[in-house]
């Protein structure tokens, strides 16, 4: 059971995370405010420390989760239960959709910049690594049923 303040924190904490993703998405990583996530989420510079070390830990929350649901929605095409060439296609499909969404948005940027000091952090090495293993693997999972099905030369 929890409770009021365990539940009000856990809600402003959500409130501050909101804000900071909204606000990164909108203007990027290095225009965004403490001061700006504050006044959006509606509390004080002091909660948002309170609930988190700094800017770059928000930063951190926020890539982590773009990098996770761009992977989210590869994993989905790339694991349905179409044949090879149709998901071949569904994921050329899906790549020229992003790119002409626009959608690397300014985490994207934050995380593939080389101009970004978040290139050195280690957690974001850490993300940056995982997704890519996991990438490998979603492709070679589909390289592989792609020679089962014949479509693709040993």
């Amino acid at each position: 059971m929890t409770n009021g303040f365990t539940r009000r924190k856990a809600q402003s904490q959500e409130e501050i995370r909101k804000a900071a993703r909204d606000l990164f998405s909108q203007f990027g990583v290095e225009r965004v405010s403490i001061a700006d996530i504050a006044h959006k989420a509606g509390v004080s510079q002091a909660t948002i420390y309170n609930n988190f070390e700094n800017k770059d830990a928000l930063v951190r929350e926020f890539i982590a989760d773009a990098v996770e649901q761009l992977l989210s929605r590869v994993q989905e095409v790339l694991e349905s239960k179409q044949q090879y060439h149709e998901k071949m296609s569904a994921f050329i499909e899906f790549i020229a959709e992003t790119m002409a969404e626009q959608h690397f948005s300014p985490a994207d940027r934050a995380l593939f910049s080389s101009s970004s000091d978040l290139q050195n952090d280690p957690e974001i090495k850490k993300v940056r690594e995982e997704s890519q293993q996991k990438m490998i693997g979603l492709m070679l999972g589909l390289m592989r049923e792609g020679r089962l099905q014949g479509k693709v030369n040993p």
